[in-house]
């Protein structure tokens, strides 16, 4: 459907923006537009002034009479009696002088350059303009997307590659609540096989407190030891009337795995701590992809037969997120959407990563996992007139942001956001927003950023809602190094302890 509200001259997306091209370590995203083709611009400029220029018409020829010489005497023109002018001929003895060949090629020239100027027009309409309109950049930016994620998804298995042994994490909490405030700052290290260190930094009820983890794996187990040691808390527990546990403070603590196992058992849930526990890259990498595929010719597409997405109106040229954007309602096509969703649920169920769900869902494939079912019955009973917004950056031409509205609470929308700006970042970004009953905004959002030159990862979480404020930012850096844990000498039993604090009556 075409969109409606075409933009005048100044709101033109410009499909040849003035760029720089993303550095060569960029994931394949070219931030310029889908065409570049100055030289045919400036082509047609000469050719259309030469065709502006007046034609002069055969028929309009006159041959003007030679004017003598002259000298002025006493005031007045005095002419050679010498000189006679000679008669101008007819118009027909002109045209009678030139032969139809010679009038054909006079005729021929002047065609030509209207005929070329014509078709270059047409050809900057097809270049250029149908390109720069709203409905163009819709269909491109889809595409575009789709070809922006196959990149990733190649990059992600270009990383598989580099033999990682361990990450190191870095991060910043801070929560405020009531009035009153806690920071904690967090550092540290893991590997594949639960083997990590950390420490946590905090500031509680104005006390310094801080805390030592130490996780070391076990073999044959999937659950590794733990052990954890807090000091500075000496003065809380005073001030709490239980100053016969501060002898806690600054004592390693060890929860033995067979500890840890006995209370997954009584929840009757495994923990999943080591890479045994998780899938693969492998099996995810190979979902995604598989994924992919369905993403690309039911989502990622303008194909009327399969595209799930429909443009129905062009709302205009915005700001958002500090980029120049393309606003559009879309919709979506019931009968495609419920054919994705079962070519989706087929790929994730024929993937690799199938087999690790079945073994981690008590035989449940992904399909079962998702309640695919469920799904397709809730597009059935969906109402088919659903509008979401959809923003497209006027310079990548990729969709920038996508945000979905609760028909029911106008308040209430999801938002999913790429804003790629160029170069070796690539941001994510999901976020939610609603009103409380009281009429107090809530919010929550959940930003990455990958940088595909050092391989890390930051990310920042904020939350706002029922009069907290939560903000944690974080870092992950992938390291080729070994994590080396050693047990903690004169750690105390976990169970010791509790059996004591039972007998002393606690």
């Amino acid at each position: 459907m075409e969109p409606q509200g075409t933009p005048n001259p100044s709101e033109q997306p410009n499909f040849n923006p003035e760029a720089p091209k993303p550095a060569d370590n960029a994931i394949g995203i070219s931030e310029a537009g889908a065409v570049e083709n100055h030289a045919a611009v400036s082509s047609v400029t000469p050719l259309v002034q030469a065709v502006a220029q007046p034609v002069v018409d055969v028929a309009q020829l006159s041959v003007q009479p030679a004017l003598p010489q002259s000298r002025a005497v006493s005031g007045e023109d005095v002419v050679s009696p010498d000189t006679t002018a000679p008669t101008p001929p007819a118009t027909s003895d002109v045209l009678a002088s030139v032969s139809p060949t010679s009038q054909r090629k006079r005729w021929l020239l002047p065609t030509m350059l209207v005929v070329v100027a014509l078709l270059l027009m047409g050809g900057y309409v097809f270049a250029f303009y149908l390109p720069n309109q709203p409905s163009a950049i819709y269909s491109a930016s889809l595409q575009r997307t789709g070809k922006a994620l196959d990149s990733l998804i190649a990059y992600s298995k270009t990383q598989a590659q580099k033999n990682y042994r361990s990450y190191d994490l870095d991060g910043k909490l801070t929560v405020t609540a009531s009035g009153t405030s806690f920071g904690a700052v967090i550092s540290g290290s893991m590997d594949a096989a639960a083997n990590a260190t950390a420490t946590l930094s905090a500031d509680v009820l104005g006390e310094h407190v801080s805390t030592d983890v130490r996780s070391l794996h076990v073999a044959n187990s999937t659950t590794p030891d733990v052990y954890i040691r807090v000091s500075g808390i000496k003065p809380a527990l005073n001030a709490l009337g239980m100053s016969q546990l501060s002898g806690l403070d600054g004592q390693w603590v060890a929860l033995d795995h067979a500890l840890l196992d006995s209370y997954a058992t009584n929840y009757d849930r495994a923990l999943p701590t080591t890479a045994t526990s998780f899938p693969t890259a492998a099996q995810t990498r190979d979902a995604l992809s598989k994924a992919q595929a369905i993403n690309k010719q039911y989502l990622f597409t303008a194909d009327s037969s399969h595209a799930v997405l429909q443009n129905k109106k062009y709302v205009g040229k915005e700001t958002k997120d500090g980029r120049s954007v393309y606003h559009y309602a879309v919709g979506y096509n019931k009968a495609h959407l419920k054919a994705y969703v079962d070519a989706l649920s087929r790929a994730l169920d024929s993937s690799a990563l199938n087999s690790w769900a079945k073994s981690a869902n008590d035989g449940k494939s992904l399909s079962e996992v998702f309640d695919v079912a469920s799904l397709k019955d809730a597009i059935t009973s969906a109402n088919p007139g659903y509008a979401f917004d959809v923003w497209i950056d006027a310079k990548t031409k990729l969709v920038q942001s996508v945000t979905f509205t609760d028909p029911k609470r106008p308040a209430a929308t999801f938002t999913l956001g790429q804003n790629y700006t160029g170069g070796s970042s690539y941001p994510f970004t999901l976020s939610f927003q609603d009103k409380a009953d009281d009429g107090t905004t809530e919010s929550g959002s959940l930003k990455l950023m990958i940088d595909s030159v050092s391989n890390k990862e930051t990310g920042t979480l904020a939350f706002n809602a029922l009069g907290a404020k939560v903000d944690l930012s974080f870092s992950v850096t992938p390291s080729t190094k070994d994590v080396h844990v050693t047990a903690p000498v004169g750690a105390q039993s976990a169970n010791d302890i509790l059996s004591g604090l039972i007998l002393s009556g606690l």
